[in-house]
């Protein structure tokens, strides 16, 4: 088995079209075990690099407890976040089913679990070059034009951001002025 994730992370960076194509006979414990063994090669490398900085989680016992949490809250954010992708793939005429809007999700979290630890630019390279692998996912496993699977992976994220910065600016009342703030180059 590890053999046939190590071919599909390889996949992943060099022939990520023909890869989600194999990845449509996966069975989905296969994905799921993929996406666990990419998070704990994640988690092993973000706490060696938090303590090559000085934060010695690693000689304190709330390191496990810390990355249990966050494995647990990346799993779930997962399958929130297949489940908000799904209901736009479908909006755009995915038919394929939410198993393949879950391999698309879970296999295009390859660069973010590979490059992510390294901050800032590994997670920004890594989630924008996730976010290319979600569309070509989506594209393949759904059976969409390039065009409907980048509306459906676009159109939620500008929604959801969307939400989130009117939640924020109902609840916080100095999140607006923060804002301005950021923007007017005053911090």
């Amino acid at each position: 088995m590890l053999e046939i994730i190590y071919e599909r992370i390889k996949g992943m960076i060099l022939k990520p079209v023909e890869t989600f194509r194999t990845t449509a006979s996966d069975e989905l414990s296969f994905t799921f075990v993929y996406y666990l063994v990419l998070l704990a090669i994640y988690a092993i490398l973000l706490s060696l690099s938090l303590s090559r900085f000085g934060m010695y989680w690693m000689m304190n016992g709330k390191i496990l407890i810390t990355m249990a949490m966050m494995l647990g809250q990346m799993v779930v954010s997962l399958l929130v976040s297949t489940l908000w992708i799904h209901l736009w793939v479908w909006l755009f005429g995915g038919r394929e089913g939410l198993r393949n809007t879950f391999r698309a999700m879970a296999f295009s979290m390859t660069p973010v679990m590979l490059l992510g630890w390294l901050m800032p630019a590994g997670l920004i390279a890594g989630t924008v070059w996730g976010i290319v692998l979600e569309v070509l996912g989506i594209r393949e496993l759904q059976k969409l034009t390039a065009k409907r699977a980048i509306l459906a992976v676009a159109v939620p994220m500008i929604v959801g951001i969307s939400g989130l910065i009117a939640f924020l600016a109902l609840t916080d009342p100095h999140f607006l002025t923060s804002l301005g703030d950021v923007f007017a180059g005053s911090i």
